[in-house]
């Protein structure tokens, strides 16, 4: 499938009474970078040049169909990469979010930080190699409220 692979439900089945089909978005590996996910690049720091963004990578596709914002050379000095989506959690339950990641060779003034509506929900700055699993973590948020 092309972009992020979404798991759906390719057939009608006849569900017990009172039960419901939950809505899942899930992203697991890309042919081309979602539209939902918008990739930003700006200055951090005095260091950090607006110019600079046009030079550097970003965000983008790895080899192994990832999303990837370091690579070989790693986030210049004095700037930022951000990936930015826009979800609406219609569950009246509220829903959770889930992500595999993993951190190669973070300096000490590089964070990976996960805000959602505007909470930060995780801040770390540790890198996660030598763990097991490849390398890569784990992070699921607590209940998010549904949108208006």
């Amino acid at each position: 499938m092309k972009g992020g692979q979404e798991s759906k439900i390719k057939e009608c089945k006849v569900c017990p009474a009172g039960s419901y089909a939950q809505k899942v978005r899930e992203y697991l590996k890309f042919d081309e970078w979602p539209i939902e996910l918008k990739r930003f690049c700006a200055p951090a720091t005095f260091f950090g040049d607006a110019h600079d963004c046009d030079t550097t990578p970003g965000w983008f596709l790895s080899t192994d169909m990832m999303l990837d914002s370091g690579g070989v050379l790693g986030i210049p000095q004095g700037l930022k990469y951000q990936m930015k989506s826009y979800f609406h959690i219609s569950n009246p339950n509220g829903g959770k979010i889930e992500l595999e990641y993993r951190i190669r060779g973070i300096s000490e003034h590089e964070k990976f930080r996960v805000m959602v509506n505007g909470d930060t929900y995780k801040d770390e700055n540790t890198d996660t190699e030598n763990k097991e699993n490849d390398d890569f973590e784990t992070w699921e948020s607590d209940i998010v409220e549904p949108g208006p």
